[in-house]
């Protein structure tokens, strides 16, 4: 037989405390009562449909955790717990609160969202010593009278309602931090924004607003300011003065142009300006003075070409650039350094630069839906990539060199037409994919070591020019010019342990026609070795397999 709940409380920050949550209880034992004094109780995360009226008892009650259950109401008797200060009774199933929570002047927290509210106690601004209102995810159309009386609330959120209208009196609340109306049914904001002068953080996104409140520009500690998904197709003046900003979202409406002083907002971290709707075309040349910004989102956006103001901001570690409809990513983009996260999905990408190699914090990044035919072998050199999408292109094969990708824990290549690995092993996920590659990897290994020792020059001339008049060169190296260096680290690991090598600069002398060299070079070589963007992973490729030849 299974062991009750421990109903021994504990003191807890001074504070006698029982907790009881997360038991999978379907009632309170009746015992909690008769601890009268009891200071919290805990009874979050299980199964209550209701909580007994008998809690009135426990009048020393100064808090009540009772979320994530399935309540469907409350007991009246909460309203004569004359200590309680904080009250949570969120993820619940509650239609109503009751009537009488105005007599607990000592409350200072409520959070009752994610409910199925659809209206309020009407008294329920009566309790003066509000901090916090939290009752976002319901169902209120509107809210009762009296909110401008919460002198002391500092937050307010009631977003994802059917709100139709903001009360004018949220505006007289000079204390308040932060407000939350985002995702209802508003089409205007109240006068006097301009007065909150301690707020910090302003959500209206998800409305259908046409204008922004032109006092939000007169707000100087604004941080976060979130107007996306709107009907905006202006922005007020003055937002330069808004010298705290960090986040700032306008993406979702219907503005033609970044608001004039957005880039002269020195604290700026994240910066979206497009969705779906806006039909920005370009950025502005001096978003590269936005020297802080972290997030730029700019999905969507109808750009002739990669927006190469991007890539002067070197502090971006998440970068969207979904649906632009580019067809090239710029050798630039590896200056990104702190880059985590890049998104280019939809676009028509068929290629992607060799220096993105360089981006060793990328650890996410999201190119589906684009023109590869290909898989991008510079992807196989971010030692960092921890999750890839790369569904829903032209690929037939992976390259085995992807198993060193050794943090990628979340690869999507579904939508593609592979090949290599079998489909039987793509179906199994990304460990099985992983570890398939190594294999073959290492099935690579071995076979390109045979070959190489049967190559194997028996003595090193002693002068270069003998090799060229002499003796056929066992291995042609040809290269493009940006990688000569690595390419001739490459010739002179293969020259050390005895293998003969054609390469343009160490063959030709003056006077040599290039094709003629080229042409004997070619046909006198048993191995040819064309290095393109990988040829450090050729090299690679080679040191570790000559190192076992030694």
């Amino acid at each position: 037989m299974a062991a009750g709940p421990n109903l021994q409380p504990q003191t807890v920050n001074g504070l006698l405390t029982l907790d009881l949550s997360n038991q999978g209880l379907t009632s309170i034992p009746e015992e909690v009562f008769d601890i009268t004094d009891l200071e919290i109780l805990d009874v979050s995360k299980n199964k209550l449909t209701s909580i007994p009226e008998a809690i009135g008892r426990l009048q020393k009650l100064s808090r009540l955790d009772a979320y994530s259950n399935m309540l469907t109401r409350l007991p009246q008797a909460i309203g004569s717990l004359q200590n309680l200060q904080h009250l949570y009774v969120y993820r619940n199933n509650l239609s109503e609160l009751p009537d009488g929570l105005e007599a607990l002047q000592k409350l200072e927290l409520i959070n009752v969202r994610d409910n199925n509210l659809t209206k309020l106690p009407s008294k329920i601004f009566s309790c003066l010593n509000l901090v916090t209102f939290e009752a976002r995810n319901n169902k209120l159309s509107s809210l009762p009278p009296g909110v401008e009386k919460l002198r002391k609330l500092t937050f307010l959120c009631i977003d994802d309602n059917q709100l139709t209208e903001v009360a004018h009196g949220v505006c007289s609340l000079l204390n308040l931090e932060v407000l939350g109306v985002s995702n209802n049914k508003l089409s205007t904001f109240p006068p006097g924004v301009e007065k909150l002068q301690k707020l910090r953080k302003l959500y209206i996104n998800g409305n259908q607003l046409t204008e922004v409140p032109s006092g939000v520009c007169s707000v100087p500690n604004l941080e976060v300011l979130s107007v996306s998904n709107n009907k905006l197709s202006t922005f007020p003046p003055g937002v330069e003065k808004l010298q705290k900003l960090r986040e700032l979202y306008i993406n979702g409406n219907q503005l033609t142009e970044v608001p004039s002083g957005v880039c002269s907002l020195p604290n700026l971290e994240v910066l979206n300006v497009a969705v779906d709707t806006n039909p920005i075309r370009r950025l502005p040349d001096d978003v590269t003075r936005l020297t802080r910004l972290k997030t730029l989102g700019v999905p969507n956006c109808q750009f002739d070409e990669f927006p190469r103001q991007v890539l002067q901001l070197k502090t971006l570690e998440k970068l969207y650039a979904g649906g632009c409809k580019f067809d090239m990513v710029p050798d630039e983009v590896g200056n990104l350094q702190h880059l985590r996260f890049l998104a280019l999905e939809v676009n028509l990408l068929r290629t992607l630069p060799s220096t993105m190699s360089h981006l060793h914090n990328l650890r996410e990044m999201n190119v589906r839906n684009n023109k590869f035919d290909t898989f991008p072998e510079v992807l196989c050199e971010l030692p960092a990539m921890e999750k890839l999408d790369i569904r829903n292109n032209n690929i037939t094969r992976l390259p085995t060199a992807l198993h060193r990708a050794d943090k990628l824990m979340d690869l999507d290549v579904s939508g593609n037409p592979l090949t290599y690995p079998p489909q039987d092993v793509c179906k199994q996920g990304t460990g099985a994919i992983m570890a398939f590659l190594k294999q073959e990897a290492e099935k690579e290994t071995k076979d390109v070591k045979r070959r190489l020792d049967r190559l194997k020059v028996a003595e090193r001339p002693k002068k270069q020019h003998e090799v060229k008049k002499t003796h056929h060169n066992a291995v042609f190296l040809s290269y493009q010019w940006d990688h000569q260096d690595k390419v001739l680290l490459l010739h002179d690991r293969l020259q050390e342990r005895g293998y003969s090598c054609w390469m343009d600069i160490k063959q030709m002398g003056g006077g040599d026609s290039l094709y003629e060299m080229m042409d004997k070079g070619i046909r006198g070589a048993k191995v040819r070795i064309h290095a393109r963007v990988n040829v450090h992973r050729e090299l690679r490729l080679f040191v570790r397999v000559s190192d076992t030849c030694d």
